[in-house]
Order: C-alpha cells, then sequence, then structure tokens
C-alpha cells in the first residue's frame, strides 16, 4: 500500500500530512518501524524524517512541545530520546532537538521495542568500541541483560588484547554437528549493473524468490536446520531485516552477503556479510547481527565498479571474526578473500568450518584451492557460489575419497538448497589424537604437519 492508498483508506487529505507531520510520526502507523531510522543504513528513513522536521520549521505550524509532566513518558525515557538523537545528528544541527523535541519521541516506537538484533544494526561495533552504547539502548527497554563475555564472537585480525577472551567466549566442550542449509540462489548481472548505476532493479522476481527460497527451509518438517547460507551479494539490507525477523523465534543462524552500500558523495562502495547468530539466555533466543567487510575487490569487481559507475570499493572495518554457534567454531570469508594465505594461516586449527561466499566464475581456480584447503586447514570447506556458476557444496578432509564431497550441486532452472550434515563432534576427536591414526578405521585424513588444535576446540 503506497502512501496515496493509506491516506484514502484513513480519509485524509493530502495537505494534511504535511499540518500534521509531527502527529504522524508518533502514531506509529508507519510501515516500517520508526526506530529503524536510527539504523546507519537506513539512509531514506534518516532523510524522511529530516525533511518532516524541515516541513515543520518553514511552516506556519505552531512549535508542539511535549509537556513532559503531564504525559506518561517518565524522565528516563525522555533521556532515551536525548540519547537517540545525539548519534542522528551532527552538533551543528542540535537546534532542531531544541525546536522540535516532539519529533524524536516516535523513535520510541511505543509497540515496537527494540531488541538486541535492532541495537546491534545500530551501532556497526557494538562489540567493541560502542559496547557501552549499545547496552544502554537495550537497558531503556529493561531487554534480558548480556555481558561480552557471553557473545560468541572473536576478532581474530583485531585488537590484541581482544585475545584476553578468547577461551571464555568461544570454548565450546559439548558440541555435535551442523545441518547447514546450502543456498542456490541466483542473482542476475543486471542487478548488480544496476545497483553499481543507481537503478532500479531489473528482475523483479529477485526478491520474491529470495523470500520463497528462505520460507522452504524455514518451513521443512523432515528435519532441523542449524545455519542458512546465502551467496555473495545476495540480500539487500531491508531483505536481511526481514529474514532476520523470520529467524528470532528460531535457534538458527545465518551468513549471507549483502548488496554492495554505496555512498555517491564519496564514490566507494562496500561489499560486505553479515551473520545473524542466535544466543540462548535466560530460556529465550537472541538474535546478533555482525557485519564484516571485504577488504581487497577481485581485480575485475574493482575495474567494473570503476568503470561502470566511477566507485572504489572501500572497507570501513578490517576485521574478521570467529563466530561460535552451536558449539562449533567457523568463519567466513568473502571471494576472493580466500586467495589471501594470510586469513588461511590465521584460520588454521581455530576452526571447525570455513564459510566461502561468492560471485564467481573461475570455479576451476576455486575447486583445486577448496580441495586443498579442506586438508590444510583441516575442517569442513562450506562454499556457495552465485547460481550463475553453481559448484556450491561442502568438502570436508575424509580419508575416503567419495566421502570428501559432502555436498555439492550445480545448475538449475530453479532456486533450491540442499541440506549437509557437518560432523563436527568426529572431526575434533580425530584432531585430538597424539598421532592421527591412519589404519582403515580411521575417518579423516591425518592433520597436516604443524596443525595445532587450539584449546577452545577440544573437547573435555
Amino acid at each position: 500500500m503506497n502512501l496515496k492508498k493509506l491516506l484514502d483508506k484513513l480519509e485524509i487529505e493530502e495537505s494534511a500530512v504535511h499540518r500534521n507531520a509531527i502527529e504522524y510520526f508518533m502514531s506509529d502507523i508507519h510501515f516500517t518501524p520508526f526506530k529503524e531510522i536510527y539504523e546507519k543504513t537506513s539512509e531514506e528513513l534518516v532523510n524522511a524524517v529530516k525533511t518532516a522536521i524541515d516541513l515543520l520549521s518553514t511552516s506556519k505550524i505552531p512549535n508542539r512541545r511535549i509537556n513532559w509532566i503531564d504525559t506518561s513518558i517518565d524522565e528516563s525515557e525522555y533521556r532515551y530520546v536525548k540519547f537517540l538523537f545525539s548519534f542522528l545528528y551532527s552538533e551543528d544541527e542540535r537546534w532542531i532537538y531544541e525546536e522540535y523535541p516532539s519529533a524524536l519521541i516516535g523513535a520510541y516506537s511505543f509497540t515496537r521495542s527494540i531488541t538486541y538484533l535492532d541495537a546491534s544494526r545500530v551501532f556497526d561495533r557494538w562489540f567493541v568500541e560502542e559496547w557501552n552504547s549499545f547496552i544502554s539502548i537495550l537497558e531503556m527497554y529493561k531487554q534480558i541483560p548480556l555481558t561480552k563475555d557471553e557473545v560468541p564472537i572473536f576478532i581474530f585480525d583485531g585488537d590484541k588484547k581482544e585475545e584476553l577472551t578468547h577461551y571464555k567466549r568461544l570454548v565450546s566442550n559439548k558440541v555435535n554437528s551442523l545441518d547447514v542449509a546450502l543456498t542456490s540462489y541466483k542473482v542476475e548481472g543486471d542487478s548488480w549493473t544496476a545497483k553499481v548505476r543507481g537503478m532500479q532493479e531489473p528482475d523483479s522476481s529477485r526478491l520474491p524468490r529470495l523470500y520463497t527460497l528462505v520460507n522452504s527451509i524455514l518451513n521443512r518438517k523432515s528435519k532441523h536446520v542449524d545455519m542458512i547460507v546465502l551467496p555473495e551479494l545476495a540480500v539487500s539490507d531491508f531483505s536481511l531485516r526481514l529474514i532476520s525477523e523470520q529467524l528470532r523465534n528460531s535457534n538458527i543462524a545465518l551468513v549471507t552477503g549483502l548488496d554492495y552500500e554505496i555512498d555517491r558523495k564519496l564514490l566507494t562502495a562496500r561489499n560486505r556479510l553479515a551473520y545473524v547468530v542466535p544466543i540462548e539466555k535466560n530460556g529465550r533466543v537472541i538474535h546478533l547481527q555482525i557485519v564484516q567487510d571485504k577488504a581487497i575487490p577481485a581485480i575485475h569487481e574493482g575495474n567494473e565498479l570503476w568503470d561502470i559507475g566511477k566507485l572504489k570499493l572501500e572497507s570501513l572495518h578490517k576485521s574478521k571474526f570467529l563466530v561460535k554457534h552451536r558449539g562449533a567454531i567457523i568463519s567466513s570469508l568473502i571471494c576472493n578473500e580466500f586467495l589471501n594465505i594470510d586469513y588461511r594461516q590465521k584460520l588454521r586449527g581455530e576452526i571447525d568450518a570455513l564459510i566461502l561466499l561468492e560471485w564467481n566464475q573461475d570455479i576451476n581456480s576455486y575447486n583445486s584451492l577448496v580441495e586443498s584447503s579442506a586438508n590444510d586447514l583441516h575442517c569442513f570447506m562450506v562454499q556457495v557460489n552465485n547460481r550463475l556458476y553453481g559448484d556450491t557444496r561442502v568438502r570436508a578432509p575424509f580419508k575416503k575419497d567419495y566421502k570428501r564431497d559432502v555436498a555439492r550441486v550445480r545448475g538449475g532452472e530453479d532456486d533450491y538448497y540442499v541440506i549437509a550434515h557437518l560432523d563436527i563432534k568426529a572431526l575434533r576427536l580425530f584432531q585430538m589424537n597424539h598421532v592421527s591414526p591412519t589404519d582403515d578405521k580411521a575417518s579423516f585424513k591425518p592433520v597436516p604437519a604443524g596443525y595445532d588444535m587450539k584449546e577452545t576446540r577440544r573437547l573435555k
């Protein structure tokens, strides 16, 4: 429903929108929750709010200040509004708050309480330098308290001080397996070009296909799923919010590539992936979102970004992550980052599975690297590529060659998925041998020379 249809349904004249802009923002009738304007990726919503305030500042509408004494909003909630405002507006825009404080009270969105998932979208670096702000906004909504030690995330190439919390965050004495939904989802080249040029999405089937695919995974009854993986540049920020909401009451994690975040003024584009990770706390499931930047573009990607959109790939943060889910420790890289031997070296012995999100047509080169890395890293290699090119698979360092491809798919006219079973416990038990067994009963190939299994992964 568009705005005009909404106004017609409510029997409201269009001119009334300008006269009553404040009331509309306070009423919570908007389709996108008002709280989402405070997400740093929601540029359109931020601009919409600023436009409404500009209309008020230039119109003849009298200043409608909130009488805080006579309303049900207490002092702590008033501080919350000031807190939100502090990172929405710059220092030279603070006058707006003094003139129109009531415009911001809509951010409270009484029927849409801010959750941990919402707050983790607001703050890009909530797990490190923005932790205090992250916790403050959640305390205002009286959410379940959470400590840093309970967050199953570790920055493996970040600040050395993070090492101090490594074991507390990632140690997992109990682990069995992960059942991963490998998606074969297509994003057309025309969609890539349109995004870079700032044009509308040309593929009208893209979003319906995405939601149908995710729903089919969530609604399957034969067996549970622990994680869904989508390829590089697969999902918009808006679609990620919708999918994350679908996961809210489940223990399912999501790893997906995100559409470019483009800054036309700075002529930059960010290529990112997102983790949406569930945590059980006091009998409830909390979901948290982490965004990871692609550090270096592929050669053809960098050239085409510049030739088509005069854009340069930029990463705001260099951090890569280790994430614990259902006891298993995983990490993810975006496409050509996998070619960086430094990343692979840092991950050796640390992880049970490495997830590769790809938009890659050079599948033969990656095939050799995936197969060798499954042995070198001695872990499960989860590769999910755009269906345009295929070769979505899970490779494992099994001794018997016919077992090494746990799952492998390519081609097809429709989007689909397969479930791959990753026996994490068996892998760890094998790696805990002082000398890797090589007899006929051995499940896996011997660990490579110099392999060091980290204490976080040793079972007790």
